[in-house]
């Protein structure tokens, strides 16, 4: 693990957020040659800046409210954000949003630049997303991952299931109505994507989306409650 300052958070990355990251980017290997190490390096890189972006959303978010020194940590699967103190609930559902928003907005800026000064396309399908057309040996790929990594995060992000963001904002809207509900959504949606990874065959998501499914299942029962953003 290794530490650094930014913005006056500290920001501490955990090893297994690079296995991630390379899980992840794996399939840039298959390209033949320099390029597909090239594409690799810059997928790091990009995704190292998406999420870290996506956490100092939060930390920003968490200053705002009169938190003192919020916390980033990256690992094996994404990163948090911590900081102590005691939020509302508008406060809590803001500070969750935060991140996602983050994301959106660079994502954002990265189509603008694309279409409008670099004069390319981009194409949706599904949950795939795809700039083309200024120079398919090194522009195209780095802005197609750059915008999967933030505009898909930004989406994984909102889905409601803990401790995602869109857990934690369906968490904030039902602790006045019926607690029990959330985490209860959450089993089911997280226990959903293990089904769809393994129609898929993908090892990856069956393995995050049962820690996810346990996690929620645990907090459904009432053994779990740690608040990290």
């Amino acid at each position: 693990m290794f530490s650094f300052t930014i913005f006056g958070f500290r920001v501490h990355v955990q090893w297994w957020f690079w296995v991630l990251t390379l899980v992840l980017g794996s399939g840039f290997l298959s390209v033949p040659g320099r390029m597909g190490f090239f594409l690799l390096v810059s997928w790091l890189l990009v995704f190292f800046v998406s999420v870290l972006w996506h956490e100092l959303g939060h930390a920003f978010a968490f200053q705002t409210y009169g938190a003192a020194n919020p916390e980033i940590v990256l690992h094996g699967i994404g990163g948090h954000c911590t900081a102590h103190g005691r939020y509302s609930q508008q406060e809590s559902i803001i500070i969750s949003f935060a991140g996602p928003m983050y994301n959106f907005v660079l994502g954002f800026i990265l189509i603008a630049i694309y279409k409008f000064i670099l004069g390319g396309n981009i194409s949706v399908s599904g949950l795939s997303i795809f700039a083309y057309g200024v120079n398919t040996h090194y522009v195209d790929p780095i802005f197609t991952a750059a915008l999967y990594a933030n505009i898909i995060l930004g989406l994984l992000n909102l889905l409601p299931i803990y401790p995602l963001d869109g857990g934690r904002i369906f968490e904030a809207i039902m602790a006045n109505r019926n607690p029990s509900i959330a985490p209860m959504v959450g089993t089911v949606v997280a226990g959903g994507l293990v089904i769809l990874g393994a129609l898929r065959g993908e090892l990856f998501m069956i393995i995050v989306c049962g820690m996810l499914t346990y996690q929620n299942w645990l907090r459904w029962q009432g053994k779990g409650h740690r608040r990290i953003f």
